[in-house]
């Protein structure tokens, strides 16, 4: 928050922050009970439209808005007063809803990102994996690059796919669908995250991803049954 600025012919004292990025603030101004505006970088506080505003005659009074320009934000409180006179105290204090650093730093609280794209003031750069997605500003997991996915994200979740078998899992900490094996028959623990071992007298079979006899080991066998792997 910059020092007060005083305009006295206009009967209006502005206070000033800066942003860098688009942000959610909510103000809150206690003190004698006068309009308060809140105004956009570059608009006139005198002739200009309010971004938002607080009429009432409550005390203390908020506002809340989501910042969409970088730049100098102007709090205005409309007292009134062109002429000398006592000085009345009053307190002026902007919340952010994801941390103090979302306005000055908006990439500073967004998981999975590590600072402003050059030249954009409200675009983050996005960790290995990851993608900018602008409708909600985050960085999500570009699933496409994964096997055993279907190319989705988790509805909710910036980190998670949506995997492509319902016996395979997503691993968060691996960043991988991993087949649970303890869904599948004759089987005794993964082999890898798309492949589990088997029991004895049976083998992993890639194309249906399941343990099935070991034909070739049974005399007067030629192959096992597709309906029945045992």
């Amino acid at each position: 928050m910059h020092d007060t600025v005083i305009t006295v012919t206009s009967g209006r004292t502005a206070q000033q922050f800066s942003t860098s990025g688009p942000c959610q603030v909510r103000i809150k101004y206690d003190g004698p009970i006068y309009p308060i505006y809140l105004y956009a970088p570059g608009v006139n506080v005198i002739s200009g439209t309010a971004t938002a505003s607080d009429l009432t005659n409550t005390n203390p009074k908020y506002i809340t808005a989501m910042l969409t320009s970088s730049g100098l934000w102007n709090i205005v409180i409309n007292h009134g007063l062109t002429t000398a006179t006592v000085l009345t105290p009053f307190s002026i204090i902007v919340e952010t809803s994801r941390g103090t650093n979302e306005c000055t730093n908006f990439c500073s609280n967004i998981p999975f990102s590590f600072g402003v794209v050059p030249g954009v003031s409200s675009t983050c750069n996005c960790d290995t994996n990851f993608v900018w997605i602008a409708s909600n500003q985050t960085c999500g997991i570009n699933c496409t690059l994964f096997a055993n996915t279907t190319g989705v994200r988790v509805t909710g979740y910036s980190d998670r796919c949506v995997c492509s078998d319902s016996r395979f899992y997503w691993n968060t900490t691996q960043l991988t669908c991993i087949i649970n094996c303890s869904l599948i028959v004759y089987t005794n623990g993964n082999n890898g995250t798309d492949a589990c071992f088997c029991n004895t007298d049976y083998i992993w079979d890639i194309s249906t991803a399941q343990c099935v006899r070991n034909c070739s080991a049974i005399q007067y066998s030629s192959s096992y049954s597709a309906t029945n792997v045992s």
